[in-house]
Order: C-alpha cells, then structure tokens, then sequence
C-alpha cells in the first residue's frame, strides 16, 4: 500500500506532466549552458476585499456577435522567432536581428528598449539591446563575464553567462548576475550583481561574487533585496548599507538547483514581503510556509503561516497590492489531484475557499482588484474569477490557451496552441482577438501596452 506522502508525491508529479503536456517551455538557451527570531505584530493586516466561495459554472455558448477586436495602437511586443528577436508595434511586424541565435527578452518600462541574450557559441552568452529604430548593440560581451568570474571560476567551467537580469524601476539600467557553465545541467551561480546602462554602455561591478544573489530592485530604484539559498540581503543600488535582513533554513527543492526566497517590495519602497517555503514541502508532517514583513530598518515581522501545495508547483502568490495572498490546497483523496485555491490575510488569517477543482492551477492576476487567472482539468481550461465574482471561462470550449497575461481595460495576451504550432495573441475580454504572431515553437515574448484596448 503507498504511503500518505507517496500519494501527495504521486498526485503532484501527475499534476505537473499534464502542465507539461500542455505547455512547451519557453524558448531554452543553447543545449551546452545552464541557465537559470523576530516578534508578532501587534496588529496583523487583513483583506482589503470581502471574498464569497466561488464554483466554476458551465461555461456558456459563445455570443453570436463578439465586441470589436482590440484596438493595436500603443501595443509592442518583442519576442523570438526562428531563433531570431522581432519587434510588433501597433500592428507591424519586423524582425530586429537576423544572424546568431536570440533568447529572453525583456522591454524596458517606456516600451523603447529591449535587452536580450544572444549567443556566440555553444556556451557562451552575452547581454545585448535593441531600440526601436536603431541597430542591436552588445552590452555585456564575454570578456566582461570572464572579468566578473575571474577569481571564483572553476577549472572546469566552460563558460561566465548572465543568469537573471532585469529593468531596474523606470530607467535604463539593467542589473544583472551570472553563473558558472559547465558540460552538463550543473546550476553554479556566482552570487553577484552587476549593472549596466543601456544608453551609455557603462558596466559596474556592484557586488563581487558571493555578494550578491537574486535580486529585486525598490521601486524607486534607490534600494535592492539581495537573496541568497539563506538569507535576504538589503542594500543601496550602488551596494553601499549593505545588511543582513533576514535568515531562513535551506528549502528542498528536489532538483540540483537551490531556492532563492522571491521579495516583493511596497509600492512606496518602504518595506518588502516574503514568503517563505518550509524546508521540505514533501514532508511526512505537513510544514507550512511563513509571511515575513521586512522594513528597511529593523527587525523583520513575522506576519503569519499557511499551508499550501509546494513553491516548485504553484508557488503563494501575494496580491498586486500586497494586502492579502492566495495559495492552494490539496482536497479529497490524494489519487483525485483534486485541488481548493484559497484567500486570506497576509498573517493567515480569513480564510476564504474561492474555487476548487482537478489539476487546479494559478496563472497569474488580472488587474488590480484582485482578479486572476487559473487553469484546471487535463488540458488546463483558463478561467479568470475574483473576490466575490463568479468564475468565467476565458474563451469557453477554446483549448490550448497557456500564459494569460493581463494588460489592462480588459486587454490581455496568451499563447494558443495547435497541432502545428503557436500563436501569440492579444484579446479583449468578451471580444475579439488580434494575431500578434504565428510560431512553431513556444514563443519567448514580452509585451508593453500604453492605454491597452483605447
């Protein structure tokens, strides 16, 4: 007979293989590199938005007569095809590179640049840019990486590439970190951060290597989290008032790749949240994940604890606003993957049920009043709901729709799949869509919207 955790093993590795079935990852890098005691508040904080238990209704017929098509004017996206990065901007395709392969990438805040990884060979990856009417440009070449991995590099390293990389606020700066690349999927990051400016090309080194780690700017650019497989780290942007904010246990993540916790900062850049896994989710004893509010100055606050599926599947997810958290559960018997996606506090408090079904899953938010998206079933049928909303297929009886991304005023993008490939589309809720793309591989895309669906 399987044991409880055999079960919640099995039930959660099925889970994931019908998510994988449904969804090619996005496009990968080359093949040879690898790439990516404190005291209770007096007070904890409570949702801001009253919930009512939601069921998934029977999705309806779709309307005879659809609403316009969204309107493409101030819409840009950039994404990889054939290898290659294109740029979409109200309504007209172009591709930006047409030589070496491209990968993962990212527009800045305004919409005018865009930062990719480009390849050179079969390890070595360097940072590049893009703007809209000028030529790609390297940022970051491979001699800079090999000077940043210089005195921790490994003799058996082929390669210094970037790891994680990102706008840092509203500038156009990019910070970013690297990771030791050998003949094989053996994840070594350096721990650093380094920024660099697109428009002058000018390289820092702001934290040598063990230093630095996962990293998530302020909002006002003036501050950044640092975080390590144990502890989160806060610091000025250039790396100066570096301190110690925050220890917690090495988290389990049954891969060769270590768990760095994932801080979200305040929109005023007063404070950060995070949330913290248990040591090991698969634990004979269930083991509950802990809310920590960490100020810029003094001790951390720990707000509370809830126990939910594991980070790896469907991590908690925070509200836009950071004032109450979903997270999932596992109900009925194990062998169902029968699945409750739930509301609270961000100490744990006021729990709500708001949905519940097979193989359910959290895609992500939809606007700022809380609103999100989920899948569920074997081919992962994307509904959108709310605190006190009924739930409503996206597109009902359309399948093959994976990575809902909201825009706004109704607007969102998601990847359809077909029997022969991809689209990258840009919808209006209850309305018409717009074909942004056509791909034959799982397209790796960003997207920026001003006044999205005007």
């Amino acid at each position: 007979m399987m044991c409880k955790s055999g079960w919640r093993l099995l039930g959660l590795l099925l889970a994931l293989s019908a998510l994988i079935a449904a969804c090619t990852p996005q496009t990968p890098a080359p093949t040879a590199v690898s790439l990516p005691t404190a005291s209770l508040p007096t007070s904890a904080p409570s949702p801001t938005i009253l919930a009512e238990t939601i069921i998934p209704t029977e999705p309806a017929p779709p309307t005879q007569t659809l609403a316009p098509p969204p309107s493409v004017q101030g819409v840009r996206a950039v994404y990889v095809k054939e290898g290659q990065l294109w740029i979409w901007d109200s309504g007209r395709a172009s591709p930006i590179t047409e030589n070496l392969p491209v990968y993962s990438p990212r527009l800045s805040a305004d919409g005018q640049l865009a930062v990719f990884l480009q390849q050179v060979d079969a390890f070595h990856l360097e940072l590049w840019v893009a703007g809209l009417e000028a030529a790609p440009r390297r940022l970051v070449s491979v001699a800079d990486l090999d000077q940043i991995g210089a005195d921790v590099r490994l003799s058996g390293a082929l390669a210094i590439n970037p790891l994680q990389f990102a706008w840092v606020g509203q500038s156009h700066t990019i910070a970013f970190n690297s990771q030791q690349v050998f003949n094989g999927p053996i994840p070594a990051p350096l721990d650093d951060l380094n920024q660099v400016n697109a428009d002058s090309g000018v390289l820092q080194f702001t934290l040598l290597a063990g230093w630095g780690g996962a990293f998530a700017f302020s909002p006002d650019g003036a501050r950044v989290a640092i975080s390590t497989p144990t502890q989160i780290v806060l610091a000025d942007a250039n790396g100066g008032n570096y301190r110690l904010a925050l220890t917690y246990d090495a988290v389990q993540t049954y891969t060769q790749a270590r768990y760095y916790a994932q801080p979200r900062w305040y929109s005023d850049s007063s404070a950060l949240l995070v949330v913290i896994p248990p040591v090991d989710a698969l634990a004979e004893t269930p083991q509950a994940s802990e809310m920590w509010r960490i100020p810029l100055q003094g001790a951390p606050e720990l707000l509370g604890q809830v126990y939910a599926v594991p980070d790896f599947d469907t991590p908690i997810a925070l509200a836009p606003d950071l004032s109450f958290l979903l997270y999932l559960t596992e109900t009925g018997e194990p062998n169902q993957i029968l699945r409750t996606l739930h509301m609270a506090g961000l100490d744990g408090s006021g729990v709500v049920a708001l949905v519940s079904g097979v193989q359910l899953r959290f895609y992500g938010w939809a606007g700022e009043n809380g609103n999100f998206f989920y899948g569920q079933g074997e081919t992962q049928e994307l509904f959108m709901a709310g605190p006190g909303t009924t739930s409503q297929a996206l597109r009902p009886g359309v399948e093959g729709l994976l990575e809902p991304r909201w825009l706004g005023n109704g607007c969102y993008t998601v990847v359809q799949q077909f029997p022969d490939g991809f689209e990258l589309q840009l919808a209006r809720l209850g309305g018409g869509l717009v074909v942004i793309d056509r791909f034959t591989s799982y397209p790796a895309y960003d997207i920026w919207a001003e006044n999205p669906c005007q």
